[in-house]
């Protein structure tokens, strides 16, 4: 079903072409698939990223318009600057003055909000009142103060999920299997890989086992233990 089709559908207008464009299905990067109005309304940091990237791109005079996915990315740029919302937003990360310079990252302040002079090591450390983990779940404009700081608290996240997790210790001595010496490790059959042997090899009488020997030894003949698993040259000590 194509873009009109969906928009027909559910009784919209198709001579709009903002309401059409927004129905064409994305033909790249991790929302592919998903319709241009359906990014736009669930992760607008990663519209604005594709939108500053192209410009960054035509600037430098490196941008390529051809390809199998330009035309998709192209068409969604124009779908995202018809809304003066995002032109709006995008005017004023731009406009916006860097912070200050800071001697560590967790001295940066939040900047917005209830807990604007809070510092970002005062907002992790206070993590239990739950405003980290909302900051954490947040879609963040790339390059906001928000976004800044949920970078910063993921970082701490993972820091201390490492830090609890604890090593896997080494294997017992009791547990650990004894080595084969390099000069016999190619020769010798390791029993304990093959149960099926093992459990043959234990089912053998002694006598019948001590007979086969013997016959084979008097013969001087290759014995195949049971049943062809491993060839031995038997002789006479």
């Amino acid at each position: 079903m194509n873009a009109r089709s969906v928009v027909l559908q559910r009784g919209g207008d198709v001579s709009d072409k903002q309401e059409v464009l927004g129905e064409y299905i994305l033909q790249f990067g991790k929302y592919k698939g998903q319709s241009f109005r359906w990014l736009l309304e669930n992760d607008v940091g990663y519209a604005l990223y594709l939108s500053n990237k192209v410009e960054e791109e035509e600037q430098a005079g490196q941008f390529n318009p051809e390809g199998p996915c330009k035309d998709s990315l192209i068409s969604f740029i124009e779908y995202s600057r018809s809304f003066k919302e995002i032109d709006d937003l995008k005017r004023y990360l731009s406009q916006r003055p860097d912070p200050l310079p800071v001697l560590m990252e967790e001295d940066n302040t939040v900047g917005f909000g209830t807990r604007a002079q809070d510092t970002w090591r005062q907002i992790w450390d206070t993590r239990a009142d739950g405003y980290a983990f909302f900051i954490i779940k947040q879609n963040c404009v790339p390059g906001s103060k928000m976004y800044n700081l949920q970078q910063y608290l993921l970082k701490q996240q993972q820091q201390q999920l490492t830090i609890n997790t604890p090593p896997v210790p080494p294997p017992s001595a009791s547990t650990a299997r004894p080595l084969v010496s390099s000069s016999t490790a190619s020769d010798q059959p390791v029993m304990e890989e093959d149960e099926e042997l093992e459990r043959i090899m234990l089912s053998l009488s002694p006598t019948k086992y001590l007979t086969q020997l013997r016959s084979s030894a008097a013969t001087g003949s290759t014995f195949l233990s049971t049943a062809g698993y491993f060839p031995y040259q038997c002789c006479v000590i």
